[in-house]
């Protein structure tokens, strides 16, 4: 083990004409190690008397030797053994799982279920709101709607066939129809027709006479035609249908076993309306049929022929 030494410092002075240099000299001994001289000069802004300050010594206390400190694996340990100490110490609680009983799958699926179906209905009353605030909207800024009241002419046109000969009386009756403007140029129209009349047959079983009630029931397409006509809107429509043909049983215009029979019809036509006010206005149109020939459910009446009605019509229409 080295011996200690005391250290020592001397201090020299040496003056000039305006300031004092302190001359430092330092003796340091270390454990284990030879000594080492340092020579620091100081300047003194501070002038000096010299006649005071001769030779020093100063003694340095030693520094304490260095405290050893713990390792990573040490510092582990005494943490481990606090744990256990304060574990030991804490009281032990005594618990049990419990499972609780939750919903079964067919439950679950039964609420997935209805959950669906709420929000399908929600989506239903918000599309139906949607549609029905679109549908204000647009009448708010026109009217969209307008529905018709019109006489009409039923003319049938001459037919043959199978050896049989079929002639139809000319009448008339009405029709009332309603249409919805989609846009300016396209529009939808449902229509009902009424006439009466008699159909003839001739054929080798002499003459037969079938007094019957037409209902037409149609269903078409109307373009608007950009015609430049003041207060005048024309069109063009096209579509189908069905003509309802019912026996009315008077007397001298039935025929026995004859029944009610319907025939699908194309349905074309054109016409025009003449605007009176901003709601009302004129219209005059023409329609024409074509369908096959009405046997009434009667082999002896079947002459598998095509014909033609034609349908001019005139009446009043009011739109909203």
């Amino acid at each position: 083990m080295s011996n200690r030494v005391s250290k020592r410092s001397t201090i020299g002075l040496r003056s000039s004409s305006r300031r004092s240099v302190v001359i430092f000299e330092i003796c340091l001994i270390r454990y284990g190690e030879e000594a080492e001289s340092v020579g620091r000069n100081v300047e003194i802004s501070t002038p000096v008397e010299l006649h005071t300050l001769r030779r020093s010594t100063i003694h340095f206390a030693q520094s304490p030797a260095p405290v050893a400190q713990p390792s990573f694996a040490q510092v582990l340990d005494s943490v481990a053994r606090t744990n256990a100490t304060l574990a030991s110490q804490m009281p032990v609680l005594n618990a049990k799982a419990v499972r609780v009983a939750g919903p079964s799958r067919l439950e679950s699926q039964a609420h997935i279920q209805e959950w669906r179906i709420h929000i399908l209905r929600r989506s239903a009353i918000v599309f139906a709101s949607f549609v029905m605030l679109l549908t204000l909207g647009a009448t708010a800024q026109e009217n969209r709607s307008d529905i018709s009241l019109q006489g009409t002419g039923f003319f049938t046109r001459d037919s043959s066939g199978n050896g049989i000969s079929r002639t139809t009386s000319d009448t008339g009756g009405f029709q009332v129809g309603y249409r919805y403007h989609i846009n300016r140029w396209l529009s939808a129209e449902g229509d009902y027709g009424f006439g009466r009349n008699t159909q003839s047959y001739f054929g080798s079983f002499g003459e037969s006479r079938v007094r019957s009630d037409v209902h037409a029931v149609t269903g078409d397409l109307v373009v608007n035609l950009p015609l430049p006509l003041r207060r005048i809107k024309t069109y063009a429509l096209a579509g189908g249908g069905g003509l309802i043909f019912d026996p009315s049983g008077n007397s001298g215009g039935s025929l026995p076993g004859a029944s009610t029979q319907a025939k699908g019809a194309f349905l074309y036509g054109a016409g025009a309306d003449y605007a009176l006010t901003r709601h009302f206005s004129l219209r005059a149109e023409y329609r024409g049929f074509v369908y096959k020939n009405p046997d009434f459910g009667l082999a002896a009446l079947h002459t598998d022929s095509w014909t033609h009605t034609a349908q001019p019509s005139a009446g009043i229409v009011f739109r909203f």
